[in-house]
């Protein structure tokens, strides 16, 4: 008999290949729940499934699920041949090699561009479009004449990288984030984004009924979850162990973040699931639909332990207070809600738009409850009595008013977007309106870093841009993406930045301080 070392790794898979159908060949939903892999393949792993008698279509389901991690040569194929596999394993192979995950051409600026390094990367074939990038980052330190412009586009240069040239002449390096990695795998526009309590691990949700996790420190994807409709809301628990995602397929489901496992589905809504928060000591999880409902459930045992009735339309966003005993809702009936969570009584209404709650947030003290509408307006409100304090005016008209709305960690500035392609920043105390930041087409998200120094806001344009809360300067547009941008998020250390866009990837920005 020969002999042959096997690995656990290994073992694992020939364990699990044993436990297949018969025939060896499994639909894409039941490969992703069986095949869990904990790496991608290797030379010996695919020689010891082939050596072991593994049916081949069994092996080919592992390359298909778990990628390979290398290229195959024609001396490897020829091996691979001898020991049974037929052309479509070797071809499934070349198809699924997944190069080694690296940054993304990214340069940290010291200093502007000298004129011989921007002539040698020219000499060098660099993209033109990556050559803008570097540019608009780092400036230039010399002041281009018509001679220089002229060699320059001899080399290759186009007229937007020499206007580049003309506009970034002096300019001092930015800091702040430079593209690591685009995350590809997504059919459809991406919408949701977050990052794990602890950083490691970016959850991604998608107009093509998935989720994926991703390494945050490698940019592999992890695993692929599924639902039966799109994917409108993700959301871990504080702990990191769940992860629940909220559906157009009626449902959310509960998944062990360690093994990609669906723990539970949890059914009740009659209608589009649009928004799932889990509570501060993640014993709740709330839930709201189209169906006009709120539930309240046990993510442990994945019961129903309420239903909240009372808005006249779609609920289109929940939100924990920070001490977990309030529950706010905003809906498309104009109102928010504020709910009792031990009780599932209805506190308050917080009438007075007169269009439809995009956005609801809690302020970091939990005493405010800030409110975003298609009416162009934002409201602030009284937690303790439901009073409003301010309407904050300011944003002009449009179709759909005000998408995004984000207190600063100190709970003393408000952030709002706009389809009026402005953000605005307010003083919560006065409700006065501080800064108004101006460059995007419309915007659709906004988010503060966790130690509130720096801004970042998404749009329609296909750029994230970074803004300084406290003097409302913009400091960077970060450009990579080709679709409009639907969801940014800080990781909880602020080294990264996280976007989601039409264009179906995730990019990931890295925090560079010189």
């Amino acid at each position: 008999m020969r002999r042959f070392r096997i690995s656990l790794f290994t073992l694992e898979i020939l364990l699990l290949a044993c436990s297949l159908p018969a025939t060896g060949v499994l639909p894409l939903e039941a490969q992703q729940q069986e095949i869990q892999c904990k790496k991608v393949l290797g030379v010996a792993d695919v020689t010891n499934l082939l050596e072991a008698g593994v049916p081949e279509a069994r092996v080919r389901n592992f390359v298909t699920t778990c990628k390979v991690a290398f290229k195959l040569s024609k001396e490897q194929e020829r091996r691979f041949r001898g020991l049974g596999a037929s052309s479509d394993l070797v071809l499934a192979m070349v198809l699924n090699y997944e190069a080694p995950a690296k940054p993304e051409e990214a340069r940290v600026c010291t200093k502007p561009l000298e004129e011989s390094a921007l002539t040698e990367l020219l000499e060098a074939g660099v993209v033109d479009q990556r050559l803008q990038q570097l540019v608009n980052t780092c400036g230039v330190s010399f002041q281009s004449s018509t001679e220089q412009a002229k060699r320059f586009q001899a080399l290759g240069a186009s007229s937007d990288l020499i206007l580049a040239i003309l506009r970034n002449y002096n300019k001092k390096p930015n800091d702040n984030y430079v593209l690591e990695r685009t995350l590809t795998g997504h059919r459809r526009q991406v919408w949701p984004v977050a990052f794990s309590p602890n950083g490691k691990l970016l959850a991604s949700g998608s107009l093509d009924n998935t989720i994926k996790f991703w390494d945050v420190a490698t940019g592999r994807e992890l695993r692929t979850l599924g639902h039966r409709g799109l994917v409108s809301s993700v959301a871990f628990s504080p702990d990191g162990k769940l992860f629940a995602s909220g559906s157009w397929d009626d449902t959310i489901k509960l998944w062990d973040v360690s093994t990609g496992r669906e723990l539970r589905t949890l059914t009740g809504h009659s209608d589009d699931v649009r928004s799932v928060a889990f509570s501060p000591d993640g014993k709740l999880l709330a839930s709201g639909s189209s169906d006009k409902t709120i539930k309240l459930w046990d993510p442990d045992g994945g019961w129903e332990l309420r239903t909240l009735k009372g808005h006249g339309s779609a609920v289109m966003l929940v939100a924990f207070s920070p001490d977990g005993k309030l529950l706010a809702s905003g809906s498309e009936d104009d109102t928010s809600k504020l709910w009792d969570v031990s009780t599932g009584r209805e506190l308050r209404t917080l009438t007075g738009h007169s269009g439809e709650v995009w956005s609801v947030a809690f302020s970091p003290d939990g005493k405010i409850l800030a409110s975003g509408s298609k009416d162009v307006t934002i409201k602030l409100w009284d937690v303790a009595t439901g009073r409003e304090i301010h309407t904050l005016k300011g944003h002009s008209e449009g179709v759909w008013g005000v998408w995004s709305v984000a207190f600063s960690p100190d709970g003393k500035i408000l952030a709002s977007g706009s389809e009026d392609k402005t953000i605005k920043l307010w003083n919560v105390s006065t409700g006065r309106a501080l800064r108004t930041l101006t460059g995007h087409s419309r915007v659709y998200t906004v988010a503060f870093s966790s130690d509130g120094k720096l801004l970042a806001s998404g749009s329609v344009d296909r750029s994230v841009r970074l803004w300084d809360p406290a003097t409302g300067r913009a400091l960077r547009t970060l450009k990579s993406h080709i679709g409009g941008v639907s969801s940014v998020a800080f990781s909880p250390d602020g080294k990264l930045l996280a976007s989601g866009s039409w264009d179906k990837t995730i990019k990931l920005w890295r925090r560079v301080d010189q």
